[in-house]
């Protein structure tokens, strides 16, 4: 036996950071070589990763959920590698082996929380560092130029320049000398306590409590001087910590929430940090132009008022039947740029996907599989289906899903404009159903009309096929009826 460390493989030039979207074995798990045990998310692809070996699963060292950089190891494997026994070895030899290998397994798996706290610690550290020295290197040219001229400008001496390391020999990484200039405390360069062999926010932000905490008196606004004074922040009720509706993500260290007496911070959840990747990835990837329409709702609205009382589908799980068929008959819709971008992929059948918000204002997907092939009845149920496990904060996306319809009507909003999340190609919103003037003759009606703004990806779809799925889909909003 052997233990193997499983990273983050680079799949594709250019690839810097991936998402880790899920674990497919659990530690304790026995697998096999090219076995699927993970799925990671980049900006080209969502892809399972199989295992190098064959062996036992021990442990996997952080939590799904994360972006992380490229070669971060994961997790953990006691690999199977042959090994010759002489026979001269005998029982014992044997014995001995086994419980070397037992010994072994303990041994490593004691260590997995060990390790994951070390490498989070080192790795996120010394990126963050490296990314805020290459700052600060961008802006200190200016920054010195201001605070001498300001400083020559009012006669006092400027603060000594930010240094690396302090007299005493204590490190002052890049972040630490930014919050001391955030917070007014240049000047305290070389006084504010440190707990370790570097000065971090933290160390900061004890000190800054704790003057806060000597003054044993409230702050008054009309107090003068002293209440002006930067170095005591305003009295604030620690906040909830926990990250509602969905579990936060195991932190790393470099990541975890804290609080002072200047700010809260809080656990963002999981399914949140999955849609800002996804969203950050549109912003890189997508080039949208959007397109705005208005649909005759009037035979949608009477085929609801008629069903209304037996429990049938609402309005809006009408208009989503509609866009299925709709989507069948636009093959640009149902397709997915691949192999970066060289490849355009059409799926077959629609898995439609729809947006559901939930209470806390995070928003997860619930997605209808091969919509287009459902009857009317079977359609609603799968839909009712699904966007009910959605509210429960489950989130159903997948790469099949290249449309997905939002309903901004449900918050009183005529009209929203929505974005692309790839690997989708196109979101549809749907405005609130208002009563709306329309020519009749020589006058005016009013006839139940809703908006639809359709966002596409460019790349994909021009304003011409555009045009003609939101004029399918008018008519078949305007010409609905029930099977």
């Amino acid at each position: 036996m052997s233990i193997q460390t499983l990273c983050i493989p680079q799949l594709g030039e250019g690839l810097h950071e991936a998402l880790l979207v899920e674990y497919l074995c659990e530690a304790g798990a026995r697998v096999r070589r090219d076995q699927p045990i993970y799925v990671m998310e980049t900006d080209k692809a969502t892809t399972e990763v199989e295992s190098p070996y064959d062996g036992v699963l021990i442990g996997w060292l952080v939590e799904p959920g994360q972006v992380l950089p490229i070669g971060f190891e994961i997790g953990r494997i006691e690999a199977t590698i042959a090994v010759e026994v002489s026979a001269s070895s005998g029982t014992h030899g044997s014995e001995s082996s086994e419980r070397g290998e037992t010994s072994e397994r303990g041994e490593a798996a004691r260590s997995v929380n060990a390790t994951a706290e070390h490498q989070a610690e080192v790795t996120f550290e010394a990126l963050a560092e490296a990314l805020e020295e290459a700052e600060e290197a961008e802006v200190e040219t200016d920054r010195r130029f201001r605070i001498d001229a300001r400083h020559s400008e009012s006669g006092r001496t400027a603060p000594a320049p930010h240094r690396r390391r302090r007299s005493d020999g204590v490190l002052v990484p890049p972040r630490t000398r930014r919050h001391l200039r955030e917070l007014g405390l240049a000047e305290q360069f070389d006084s504010i306590p440190a707990r370790g062999p570097k000065l971090m926010p933290d160390d900061v932000d004890r000190f800054v409590t704790s003057r806060q905490d000597a003054s044993n008196e409230p702050l008054d606004p009309s107090a003068g001087d002293s209440a002006s004074d930067p170095l005591v922040p305003s009295t604030v009720a620690p906040a909830d910590m926990t990250a509602k509706g969905d579990s936060p993500v195991g932190l790393l260290p470099e990541l975890a929430p804290k609080s002072t007496g200047w700010y809260d911070e809080a656990a963002v959840p999981k399914g949140q940090l999955t849609l800002n990747y996804r969203l950050l990835r549109g912003l890189q990837q997508v080039v949208p132009a959007t397109a705005i329409a208005e649909c005759d709702w009037t035979r949608l609205g009477l085929a609801r008022q008629a069903t209304r009382d037996q429990g049938g589908p609402t309005g809006f799980l009408m208009m989503l039947w509609c866009v299925a068929r709709s989507l069948a008959e636009h093959a640009p819709l149902r397709s997915t740029l691949v192999r970066d971008g060289r490849i355009l992929r059409t799926y077959r059948n629609v898995d439609l996907g729809v947006a559901v918000a939930l209470p806390d204002d995070r928003l997860v997907t619930a997605v209808i599989p091969q919509a287009d092939t459902l009857s009317q009845a079977d359609f609603w149920r799968v839909a009712a289906d699904r966007i009910g496990q959605a509210r429960t904060g489950r989130d159903q996306a997948n790469d099949r899903v290249t449309f997905t319809v939002s309903n901004v009507g449900t918050f009183g909003l005529q009209l929203g404009v929505p974005v692309v999340v790839p690997p989708a190609v196109a979101t549809l919103a749907l405005g609130e159903v208002q009563p709306r003037p329309v020519p009749c003759g020589d006058g005016w009606r009013f006839e139940s009309r809703a908006s639809l703004a359709l966002t596409f990806d460019h790349r994909v779809l021009n304003g011409l096929g555009a045009g003609r799925f939101l004029a399918d889909l008018r008519r078949r909003i305007a010409e609905f009826s029930l099977d």
